[in-house]
């Protein structure tokens, strides 16, 4: 019998974009499939990138405090590959790429597993001119970044 995963977020949007607080215990998280040019070595190819976001709100049973210290560890890895799995009422916080086979996900040493919630809601939001301006501008910058690179590494072989 095979097992439902539930993972909240689809697969190629897996890239934590941004995190907000909102309202009465809720985080809301933006998951995208453009990676954070500025932070990761790795070039993901992104052909054709989604006009949108996919928005989780997450209202958690926790203190304030607790919720906020949650929020800040998240808050790191922004853009990063994750993906949240539900649990009945717990949510847990996984590392990498959407995959079916649990022995392959990656995990996030300073977020606890099955942490409490009381619900969640998932809906697409559109990327705004300002979101398109960012990415191309962090895309920019990581090209000329290697661009540098690749041209100190060449005057130093010649």
């Amino acid at each position: 019998m095979e097992k439902h995963l539930n993972i909240l977020n689809t697969k190629p949007i897996n890239i934590l974009q941004k995190i907000l607080f909102g309202e009465q215990n809720t985080i809301i998280f933006y998951f995208g499939d453009t990676p954070n040019w500025s932070k990761t070595e790795i070039i993901k190819d992104v052909a054709v990138p989604s006009d949108y976001y996919e928005m989780i709100e997450i209202t958690f049973n926790l203190k304030y405090n607790d919720l906020a210290d949650l929020y800040w560890k998240i808050n790191r890895y922004c853009g990063e590959e994750m993906f949240l799995q539900l649990n009945g009422d717990t949510l847990s916080f996984w590392e990498g790429e959407v995959v079916d086979f649990e022995e392959y996900w990656g995990t996030f040493d300073d977020l606890e597993d099955n942490i409490p919630i009381l619900h969640h809601k998932k809906s697409n939001v559109l990327k705004s001119s300002d979101d398109w301006k960012s990415d191309y501008e962090n895309l920019r910058a990581r090209y000329y970044r290697l661009y540098k690179e690749l041209w100190s590494l060449r005057e130093k072989n010649e």
